[in-house]
């Protein structure tokens, strides 16, 4: 097994990345009161059925609905109300199985229900477990975009089973790779030269089966990569924010196109797409880097064009309300070269509108 940890404002969180875990044994000898695990209801039933014990080493499950739309104040006062009736108090601990969504609910919930429980996150994607289940951001979604409200809870621990990720569709895993790309963009041109080369050579399903020890190791790569930015900036004043790389642009189009035709990773690879061709227009980034980086989200983001009509006017509207902007100016990461990204403050809005506007019509050509 091996340890990762982090300091933090609330003392330490650790890392166990072990394949098979022993969660049975791991929950009783670290939990003292009652335990309820919180997951949707498509995995919950998949796991019934890989891991049949696993659901047993708690006291309760709450099933949540799957996906994005889990992340509202509806599906959260419902969260609140199971808590209720299932007798939850100060002692209690709550166990986030399950992707992004989950974590970002449970660790929700978790911060604010009799003003904080102990949270556990079992992230069971590739997404969840090289990032969001580590350094305690929760959040849900407000119609005006997304994790609008939330807060910092860390985690007591999150325990990462790579064998997980057998049970994920290959979308899910292209999907999940979006941020990997970014730890490399962020932080080493040598990985990333190499990141692309198995990208072009290998499919999901050989990573998930030939490959497997290179997943798990790009895996445990993209946990100390957070970690050591967590630690650096764990509320994100500042040098945490560059992992935003990717996301302003992002999150927009993946609220104006809904889940069923984008997912997060994969709209997080096009924006990574979008900071490196505007990098090269603001004479920073390479042409053949930029390249490189097009290619890999191109293999990582399904080549049919979504069914939904692109809308210049709503993307811009939701990207323009991200929770980055500070009065009229936008904190953008750009990278000015690989292994090396600067927040920079755009004050232009016009400007880059433009710049959106020209990199569909010439580049993404949706």
């Amino acid at each position: 097994m091996k340890t990762i940890s982090y300091s933090h404002s609330a003392g330490k969180t650790e890392i166990f990345i072990q394949r098979n875990f022993p969660f049975s044994s791991f929950f009783k000898e670290n939990v003292t009161g009652k335990s309820i695990a919180i997951a949707d209801e498509n995995l919950a039933g998949i796991i019934s059925k890989t891991h049949p014990d696993f659901f047993k080493s708690f006291d309760h499950l709450i099933t949540i609905p799957e996906g994005e739309p889990a992340k509202s104040f509806e599906e959260y006062e419902k969260l609140i109300e199971r808590l209720v009736d299932f007798g939850a108090d100060r002692t209690t601990t709550l166990v986030a199985v399950g992707g992004g969504v989950t974590g970002d609910l449970t660790g929700f919930a978790g911060a604010t229900f009799m003003r904080g429980l102990s949270v556990y996150q079992v992230p069971t994607t590739l997404l969840s477990q090289i990032d969001s289940s580590i350094g305690g951001k929760t959040g849900i979604n407000l119609k005006a975009g997304k994790n609008l409200v939330g807060a910092f809870w860390q985690p007591k621990g999150i325990l990462i089973d790579p064998d997980f990720l057998k049970s994920l569709p290959q979308r899910e895993v292209y999907s999940a790779l979006g941020e990997m790309l970014k730890y490399f963009i962020l932080n080493s041109e040598e990985e990333f030269l190499s990141f692309h080369s198995v990208l072009m050579k290998e499919t999901a399903d050989s990573l998930l089966n030939s490959h497997f020890d290179l997943l798990s190791e790009w895996i445990e790569k993209g946990v100390r990569y957070k970690v050591a930015i967590v630690e650096a900036d764990e509320k994100e004043l500042n040098v945490r924010a560059l992992l935003n790389l990717g996301h302003t642009f992002g999150h927009a189009i993946e609220k104006y196109y809904g889940y069923n035709e984008l997912r997060h990773g994969e709209a997080v690879s096009i924006g990574i797409w979008f900071a490196a061709w505007l990098s090269s227009e603001m004479g920073w980034l390479a042409h053949e880097k930029v390249n490189l980086v097009r290619e890999c989200v191109l293999k990582l983001v399904p080549s049919e064009k979504p069914s939904k009509q692109w809308n210049e006017e709503v993307i811009l509207n939701y990207l323009f309300k991200d929770k980055k902007k500070e009065g009229s100016i936008l904190k953008y990461v750009i990278p000015e070269t690989i292994g090396k990204c600067r927040i920079h403050p755009i004050q232009d809005l016009n400007w880059l509108s433009g710049k959106i506007r020209e990199f569909h019509q010439t580049e993404l050509k949706w």
